[in-house]
């Protein structure tokens, strides 16, 4: 009885190691395809092929962030593909902020793939101005 319990363990443990490492497997495709198709958007988007881009972390939503650079320019891609209200509301608060904010420009979108290529304004985060004496004073008042 205990050997065929013991049995059933290794079993269990197998089985979730081959599911596993299919599951992984399966993520890495996509990836790769995801990329493929990145590579091709940027592609057309740029009208070049001289470019490179890398993947960004991301804020808490299921959209994606690349860091494209060409010989020219800077950009960040947003692919929101997997949130198609998140691209369509990101569109509508650009429209409604950029009246009196220093917003990213958006140099081109794909309403079919939901992605929008924008300038990268860098890696100034608005903590980094917040330590500025000038601000902290402001915020004390």
């Amino acid at each position: 009885m205990i050997r065929i319990f013991f049995i059933c363990i290794i079993y269990i443990a197998v089985v979730q190691t081959s599911l596993t490492a299919c599951s992984q497997n399966v993520e890495v495709e996509k990836n790769k395809k995801n990329f493929v198709s990145i590579d091709r958007l940027l592609k057309s988007m740029l009208n070049t092929d001289d470019f490179h881009y890398s993947a960004i972390k991301g804020d808490a939503s299921k959209r994606k962030f690349y860091k494209v650079t060409s010989k020219k320019n800077k950009y960040i891609l947003m692919d929101s593909s997997q949130e198609i209200r998140s691209y369509r509301n990101y569109l509508k608060f650009h429209k409604i902020f950029s009246k009196n904010l220093n917003l990213p420009v958006i140099y081109q979108k794909n309403n079919k793939r939901n992605v929008i290529l924008m300038e990268d304004l860098g890696v100034k985060l608005i903590n980094d101005k917040l330590k500025n004496p000038i601000m902290k004073n402001c915020m004390k008042n």
